[in-house]
């Protein structure tokens, strides 16, 4: 009878030591199950701040038109001009560049010639742009 009691106690402590484990389990399952829930979450919600918001510095926008007018009077001052030059003597980025001589392109405002631009013959730059004015203001009626 002495080996079956003493086989007895080591199966309860064992029992106990495994509903420890097993209560130890199961918290921290609930933690990570729990946690998932921004209400369950300790400390701040997402997206809060600390502490007053800085005001937003703004670029200063070129007027209206104002590039345009920009990249047509350096390039019918300097034909054969690449789009990096124009951004570089802009003080802009090349995509902004790209993009608009992309569209003066179409307009045959401008022509390209491999990766360099130039006027089309006949075609001034402030006549264009005065043409452009003058279109807006009839579309605009």
């Amino acid at each position: 009878m002495d080996a079956i009691t003493e086989a007895s106690s080591l199966i309860k402590r064992a029992i106990s030591e495994l509903d420890a484990e097993r209560q130890r389990l199961e918290g921290a399952l609930e933690s990570l199950d729990g946690g998932s829930s921004p209400s369950n979450r300790p400390g701040r919600p997402a997206g809060a701040r600390s502490g007053p918001r800085k005001a937003r510095r703004r670029r200063r926008r070129a007027p209206k038109g104002g590039r345009r007018q920009e990249v047509l009077a350096l390039i019918d001052r300097k034909p054969g001009i690449t789009g990096a030059v124009l951004a570089k003597e802009l003080g802009t980025q090349s995509s902004q560049v790209y993009n608009l001589t992309g569209k003066l392109v179409k307009e045959k405002v401008i022509r390209k010639r491999g990766a360099t631009y130039e006027m089309m013959p006949g075609a001034p730059a402030t006549k264009i742009v005065a043409t452009k004015k003058k279109a807006a203001a009839t579309t605009t009626k």
